[in-house]
């Protein structure tokens, strides 16, 4: 019920299904690289035919197609500019929201094709002085929709509504919230010192007005979040994940 497996070879998958030990599946630019749409979403549905002469509930089929410069799905799908980029010509509130949504409706119409259920977007981290960033990978500069956690709130709001209307689920990253990181965590260990309360009162609004929406999962960073737990990363952080996101967040 709470795996999500990455996989290269569909018979092992079928296997896992057959002995009802995974929740869902992820795919990746490995999974697509030179297939159609047509193949792959084949594969898929045969992977939800099982579940079901099973007597089981369909698979969670995640992605990370995010747009821009995270769009593992791209090709076979077409590649999208980054919400970040959508956002950055709009004029006022009213064309945010409309640029938003046509955007959410285009790539969840897209994903749905394939047959994915749950989609790794969009990006809540605030951007802060993305001029001391040397955060490689992460790339959060480009990726991070503003420095008002309001608006953050509500683009993040109107696209997950977007990807509601097609049956997929958004994920709100990376929590505690990778604005105040200057490194890129895939290789180093990132810390953030500021204390909860502070951030909750700025980093953390975006995800609490959209986290309990039952469209939306979060998705918890490797970062550690010292006020907290200054051994473990918040990803594997049991005092993170009790006393801060369920205890305190009320997230469940």
């Amino acid at each position: 019920r709470h795996l999500i497996i990455g996989y290269h070879g569909a018979s092992r998958v079928r296997a896992l299904i057959e002995k009802r030990a995974i929740a869902g599946i992820f795919i990746t630019d490995h999974n697509v690289r030179g297939r159609s749409v047509e193949a792959v979403a084949a594969e898929i549905a045969s992977f939800q035919a099982l579940r079901n002469k099973l007597g089981d509930p369909p698979l969670i089929v995640a992605a990370d197609q995010e747009g821009g410069s995270v769009a593992r799905l791209s090709p076979p799908l077409k590649r999208q500019p980054s919400l970040a980029r959508v956002l950055a010509n709009a004029k006022d509130e009213g064309e945010m929201e409309a640029k938003v949504a046509a955007y959410a409706d285009e790539q969840a119409r897209d994903l749905k094709r394939l047959g994915v259920t749950l989609n790794f977007a969009p990006v809540v981290d605030l951007k802060q002085d993305p001029s001391r960033r040397s955060d490689g990978e992460t790339r959060l500069r480009l990726r991070a929709l503003s420095n008002d956690p309001d608006l953050v709130a509500k683009v993040a709001g109107w696209y997950c509504d977007g990807l509601a209307r097609h049956g997929i689920l958004c994920t709100l990253k990376h929590f505690p919230g990778l604005g105040p990181v200057a490194v890129d965590t895939h290789l180093t260990s990132g810390h953030i010192s500021t204390p909860w309360e502070e951030l909750r009162s700025r980093d953390w609004r975006p995800f609490e007005a959209v986290m309990h929406r039952p469209n939306a999962i979060t998705m918890l960073a490797h970062v550690r979040l010292d006020d907290v737990d200054q051994d473990h990363p918040a990803s594997y952080s049991h005092a993170m994940v009790n006393e801060v996101v369920r205890s305190k967040l009320k997230y469940s």
